[in-house]
């Protein structure tokens, strides 16, 4: 596998748990088990605020998934999704947690998840930096839009 296919690989991983993430957050039944929350959230206020999330965090995994496309060049998106957002998210969970509505075993199992997609993110945006800074087999040549391709000299030939 190449660093590319590596860095790519990590943009789509985050890419499909933000979407299955926002998809419970529409769906609440469908994220309950992993949560391990013994009832649905029915108050209006929830459903909003989890409306909200779940239409943000479907705009951050058509962002990935963007970036995914030039996985070098947008790097910083890697990071991004690190800190704020999964640390972000991870906060949110020990706040759910501390006031008694996310188990222990529940909060766990999210913060294992956050942890090795973090990691994931982080090879990932180190990798990207060496593609941007070096030349090696296993980053090929990433085209610049700026510079002429060869044979467009801009000379009208």
């Amino acid at each position: 596998m190449t660093r590319i296919t590596f860095i790519k690989s990590v943009y789509w991983i985050a890419a499909a748990v933000d979407a299955a993430v926002a998809l419970g957050m529409v769906f609440p039944p469908l994220i309950q088990p992993a949560l391990q929350i013994a009832a649905s959230p029915t108050a209006v206020e929830t459903r909003y605020a989890l409306g909200t999330g779940a239409a943000l965090m479907s705009g951050w995994t058509a962002l990935l998934i963007w970036a995914s496309v030039e996985p070098v060049a947008r790097r910083g998106v890697l990071l991004l999704t690190a800190v704020p957002v999964i640390a972000g998210l991870a906060l949110s969970t020990l706040y759910g947690h501390v006031h008694g509505y996310i188990p222990r075993g529940g909060a766990l199992s999210v913060w294992t998840l956050q942890g090795i997609l973090v990691a994931l993110l982080a090879v990932a945006y180190r990798l990207a930096v060496f593609c941007a800074r070096a030349s090696h087999l296993s980053c090929p040549a990433v085209p610049n839009p700026a510079s002429p391709s060869p044979g467009e000299d801009g000379a009208g030939t």
